[in-house]
């Protein structure tokens, strides 16, 4: 992942998608993935985690 975060199309790709509201989002992800690891709930953490990356993967390269 990270060395795919260093070519110079992922740079574009994020510019194109990114919005405040869009990084909101992500951060309110990030914050019930946490929460739900803290709480050592499997279920939740891999279901909120599956739903970030769909999330990420269709603002980045559209539906699928």
């Amino acid at each position: 992942m990270n060395a795919a975060r260093d070519l110079p199309v992922w740079g574009s790709i994020k510019r194109r998608s990114a919005s405040p509201e869009r990084r909101r989002g992500y951060e309110q992800c990030h914050a019930e993935i946490v929460t739900a690891l803290t709480e050592r709930d499997a279920d939740a953490a891999r279901e909120h985690m599956r739903r970030h990356l769909v999330d990420v993967r269709t603002n980045l390269l559209g539906p699928h």
